[in-house]
């Protein structure tokens, strides 16, 4: 057994010890090292390490190869040289990619779905406590009053899980671009304080450090935050880099902070609302000259403006209205059907997802919003996730408003946002009422099929079945027979696509055979899937693009999913396994996005490798066919 410590203690020696060391990570096989000056590293002496099997040099990284037992050796490296560990994916390792309107688009993009969907648990959470008080309460089953501490403990349950979106969300964004967690729900914390607050609701003047600013409450809000943590960031590296370190525990969060507070309350909050206030009143322009376009463009779009608590002057202008009119028919039905066109994203998405766990969510994501009136699990759980259930999200809500603008649908009051939504039209007479409701059915029924056909790519696991056949086997893992033999012979192919001899691939790690012997599989689909019963002896939980499985004949696989992806951080992966895990054949591991790859000028070639291929000197691998995930046989012992 390779002594990890000893292997860490020579290589650290042989790159010229802890002091020419700036930065170290790894990634599945290599330890990877910035040096201060690559020439006092001796390539012979470390390939002569007990426990190295080679040396490569790659952007600027001196890249050690040790093999599936690197993140002990990092671990151990890092202690015994005093060093900072890195991620496994730090931003040293990142592809460079052209800087063009698509890649800020897409960056963007990923940024916001990177922060918004691990909140999902608590969203839905939060609303399921909403759609347990709206049953139970007096407008349904009448369990309850308003009055009762049941149903205020609901409703401030409920209040609590949106209320302090901004720390929540300081949290994720942060863990997101990679930067201080804790300062960034700071931050967030700042923006709901409760003086501050009170400021607000008094509508006094204030400055922060003489800087005047104004006034906008910020809860549930979501702009304010996705713009103060992108700038957090490189205020807080800043300081890192240039505060010494023995006074960096104090300054360099204090100063980050000092920075930050009036760039946020003065500048990038504001900025945030006033970005919601400019596109709402556009609308409300709008909405004066289109008329009934109007009102479908609206419904298209409030969703986004919700989430982005870009809504509230609409809502104060459609309150005031109704307060002093009696009625409004512009933002009232808009908002009304692009509520019941998130609905109606969940239920397609229920119809054509088959993965379990995901089909299960989505009917979930359904009966919060039908009966509980709220929306934002489907908004996260499907549109930020496979964002294409948005644009059936839009056509829906386009559809079902421009019915209601053409049939001139009016609100005449202000109350549920579920089903019971449509009792708002009643006081404007049957016709108000019919035309209303029919809006909301259209609405809902509209999104559901665009979302079904448009909604998701055809390849996508969820939707391809994969999943769920994985699941199937999972389940019955613990009734079923292990039918894995001690003296397994055949390993099928991990991924369908083209099979490649190990020479073809374009690393020299592998295709040199310096990890064991292998084949390369240019993949034809996204999912990664087990080749055969094993047990996952080890994954990159960052980086999510490899993962290690040991046989039961002691065969040691290595399943890595492009070339030098491990600088994506994670992005366009999904992992499904985690170490100790036991797998059987076809049991999905890996999903990637193979146009994310592309975009980003990266080699998707899945690398499939017996890495104790010594210990096997009988093992085979075939080559020059097509493969079929779980079915083509592609390694023989």
């Amino acid at each position: 057994m390779a002594d990890n410590r000893k292997i860490a203690q020579d290589v650290l020696e042989a790159v010229g010890g802890s002091g020419n060391v700036t930065h170290a990570t790894h990634c599945m096989t290599r330890l990877r090292l910035t040096l201060k000056d690559e020439k006092i590293a001796d390539d012979n002496v470390i390939k002569k390490i007990d426990g190295v099997l080679g040396v490569v040099h790659q952007g600027g990284q001196t890249q050690i190869i040790i093999g599936q037992n690197v993140p002990k050796v990092y671990q151990a490296f890092c202690e015994i040289g005093g060093i900072a560990a890195g991620s496994a994916a730090a931003e040293a390792d990142k592809p460079k990619e052209k800087l063009t309107a698509k890649a800020v688009f897409n960056n963007i993009l990923n940024y916001l779905s990177g922060s918004l969907t691990p909140l999902i648990p608590v969203i839905i959470a939060a609303a399921m406590f909403k759609t347990i008080m709206a049953i139970i309460g007096p407008d349904m089953l009448g369990v309850v009053t308003v009055e009762s501490d049941l149903y205020k403990l609901l409703d401030f349950v409920y209040d609590a899980g949106f209320y302090f979106l901004p720390i929540y969300l300081g949290y994720t964004a942060a863990k997101k671009i990679g930067t201080s967690e804790v300062l960034a729900m700071f931050l967030g914390g700042v923006l709901l304080a409760p003086d501050f607050m009170a400021i607000v609701e008094a509508g006094q003047p204030f400055r922060v450090f003489g800087i005047p600013t104004s006034l906008n409450n910020y809860s549930q809000s979501v702009l304010p935050m996705i713009l103060s943590v992108f700038v957090l960031k490189y205020v807080h590296n800043f300081f890192k880099k240039h505060v010494p370190d023995t006074l960096s525990t104090i300054f360099v969060p204090l100063l980050t902070m000092v920075v930050m507070i009036p760039v946020s309350l003065c500048a990038l909050a504001p900025l945030g609302a006033n970005v919601g206030a400019i596109i709402s009143t556009g609308l409300l322009s709008f909405g004066a000259v289109g008329g009934f376009v109007a009102v479908a463009v609206i419904a298209a779009l409030w969703e986004f403006l919700v989430m982005s608590g870009m809504h509230m002057v609409l809502i104060v202008t459609m309150i005031t209205i109704i307060m002093t009119e009696g009625s409004e028919a512009m933002v009232s039905p808009a908002a009304t059907c692009a509520t019941m066109a998130a609905i109606g994203m969940a239920l397609g998405a229920f119809f054509r997802l088959k993965d379990k766990k995901e089909k299960s969510l989505s009917m979930g994501y359904f009966i919060s919003g039908i009966l509980g009136g709220v929306t934002e699990p489907a908004l996260y759980g499907l549109g930020f996730k496979y964002k294409k259930p948005f644009i059936g999200m839009m056509i829906g809500g386009a559809i079902g408003g421009l019915y209601a603008g053409l049939t001139h649908v009016a609100s005449y009051a202000v109350g549920a946002t579920n089903f019971l939504i449509v009792l708002g039209f009643a006081a404007g007479g049957t016709a108000n009422l019919v035309n209303g409701t029919i809006s909301c059915v259209i609405s809902l029924v509209a999104a559901a099929v665009a979302t079904y056909f448009i909604g998701f790519d055809k390849n996508d696991p969820a939707v391809t079945g994969i999943s769920a056949y994985d699941d199937e086997i999972a389940d019955s893992a613990d009734s079923e027979k292990d039918s894995a033999a001690a003296d397994i012979a055949e390993v099928s192919a991990c991924i369908s696509g083209q099979v490649i001899p190990a020479s073809e691939i374009k690393d020299e790690v592998f295709s040199t055979g310096m990890m064991g012997a292998g084949v390369g599989i240019v993949p034809d689909e996204e999912v990664i899937v087990a080749p055969c019963s094993a047990v996952v002896s080890s994954v990159m939980e960052e980086s999510k693009h490899a993962v290690g499985l040991t046989l039961s004949n002691g065969a040691e696989i290595l399943i890595h999913e492009g070339l030098d992806t491990v600088g994506l951080n994670g992005q366009g992966f999904e992992l499904y396994v985690k170490e100790g895990d036991k797998v059987r054949k076809g049991q999905k591991l890996i999903r990637f996005d193979k146009k994310l790859l592309g975009e980003k000028g990266l080699d998707a070639t899945t690398v499939f490798l017996l890495t104790n291929s010594d210990e096997y000197p009988d093992a085979k691998f075939e080559t020059g066919m097509k493969a079929e995930a779980g079915n083509t046989v592609v390694l023989k012992f």
